[in-house]
């Protein structure tokens, strides 16, 4: 349960961190700013919760440590790949891209392209294989690489989809006006116990019954962007909010998938420390002051 939840708390330190995050797009692409200077921002004032989440898990592994490993976990992956530098560089282009602020489309396209070369001249693929994975993802000739299966275009046939819906709701909110007596209310809410308190609430409330990570951030974003007219504080407000708890409730699709991957029940939640340090962070810190 313990390596569960510092999993599912790893995920979303890199959700909110990462150029390839979806969800960071899609905050960027609601409050019109610019990535980069979001993720500059999540570092500097996530760096406390981040330390506190890492001296809970210190203590966790105190009270639970592991006494042993095994040391073959990964013997099979040496004997059927070929392990070196040429293998990091697709990941640390993206790294490298994302420290320099070039384009996120940019940078995925050139990782792409040197992990395909990878596959070709080092692993020994040929291009029909490195094709039909790239599209119908990887399928493991061995039984003890089963952990590697999955990934490619075709997997993504379902997120697409969601994303796709999704995002369509919220012309349908706004045109229609079905979210303007909400919106009151939010406000309401924001004078009484704060501006980010009511965004975390509203974030919460939007998940359990969106049950999907981007439709809740399109509702939240909303319901709330009264209560905030800062367009980079609103930005912070989503990250430090819906974006985490979209996962605390099991049946939102941001858990479920993880909960899958893991093969672990809703219990992980519990110990996801990142989940709820965060935004219970935020609370404490944000001021009653609003901004309409």
């Amino acid at each position: 349960l313990y390596v569960g939840g510092a999993i599912l708390s790893g995920v979303y330190v890199g959700d909110r961190c990462s150029p390839m995050s979806s969800s960071a797009a899609l905050i960027c692409a609601l409050t019109h700013t610019d990535i980069y200077g979001n993720f500059k921002r999540l570092l500097k004032d996530g760096f406390i919760p981040f330390m506190l989440v890492c001296a809970g898990y210190a203590l966790l592994s105190l009270l639970e440590p592991v006494h042993g490993i095994d040391t073959d976990a990964t013997a099979p992956l040496r004997e059927n790949f070929v392990f070196g530098f040429w293998v990091l560089l697709p990941a640390l282009i993206v790294l490298g891209f994302g420290i320099l602020r070039i384009d996120v489309k940019k940078a995925m396209a050139v990782s792409i392209a040197v992990a395909a070369c990878a596959s070709f001249f080092l692993q020994g693929a040929d291009l029909i294989t490195i094709g039909r994975t790239m599209l119908l993802g990887y399928r493991a000739p061995l039984d003890c690489l089963a952990m590697l299966d999955g990934g490619g275009i075709a997997s993504m046939a379902n997120v697409i989809g969601i994303v796709a819906i999704s995002s369509s709701y919220s012309a349908l909110f706004e045109k229609s006006g079905l979210l303007d007596s909400f919106e009151g209310a939010v406000v309401w809410l924001a004078r009484r116990i704060g501006s980010f308190r009511a965004t975390a609430i509203v974030g919460l409330l939007s998940t359990g019954l969106a049950c999907n990570q981007t439709l809740s951030i399109i509702i939240t974003h909303q319901l709330c962007h009264h209560v905030q007219a800062n367009r980079r504080e609103m930005a912070m407000y989503l990250e430090n909010s819906v974006v985490l708890l979209s996962a605390v409730l099991p049946w939102s699709i941001a858990f479920s998938m993880v909960s899958l991957t893991l093969q672990q029940g809703p219990a992980i939640i519990l110990f996801a420390l990142y989940l709820w340090l965060v935004p219970l962070y935020w609370c404490v810190r944000s001021r009653r002051a609003h901004q309409y």
